[in-house]
């Protein structure tokens, strides 16, 4: 019994070494990759990221922002050291419904400047009807308008 039982041991082993396959080393298990859809998911990323950007850019909140913001125009109607003078001519105009600011400017390092400024418009046309008014206007028997003049409006 035992040269047919190794008999049998061996054909066994035979069997299960036929059934064993040899896989080519260059048919081993490799990923499928496909080149195209790699390629889209990279321009669709590239797309979206400068698109961001772009759009980040654009924005008005953005403090880094180097685009040039519109210039705006007032009538600088009154100038003077005197505050309380300012306030007085201010409050008056303000009065009569004209839009009013009231802004300080160093003149040196002993001397400081008020003067109100009248009106916020993109254009110095805009402001050739309001100037008119001022420079004719009389206040207590003074016209403190007179020498109004269309300029800059001065951020503080």
């Amino acid at each position: 019994m035992t040269p047919k039982k190794r008999h049998l041991l061996d054909i066994l082993r035979d069997e299960q070494s036929r059934e064993t396959i040899i896989v080519p080393s260059d048919d081993k298990f490799r990923p499928k990759v496909n080149v195209k859809a790699v390629g889209a998911v990279f321009i669709a990323l590239m797309v979206f990221y400068f698109s961001y950007q772009m759009a980040s850019s654009d924005s008005p909140d953005d403090s880094s922002n180097t685009v040039a913001t519109a210039e705006h125009y007032c009538v600088k109607a009154f100038s003077s050291n005197n505050v309380e003078l300012a306030r007085k001519w201010g409050t008056k105009l303000n009065n009569n419904g004209y839009n009013v600011q009231l802004a300080s400017r160093k003149v040196s390092s002993q001397e400081v400047i008020f003067e109100l400024y009248v009106g916020d418009q993109t254009s110095r046309e805009a402001l050739s009807k309001t100037l008119a008014e001022l420079r004719a206007m009389t206040l207590d028997g003074a016209q403190p308008f007179a020498k109004a003049e269309i300029g800059l409006l001065q951020k503080n």
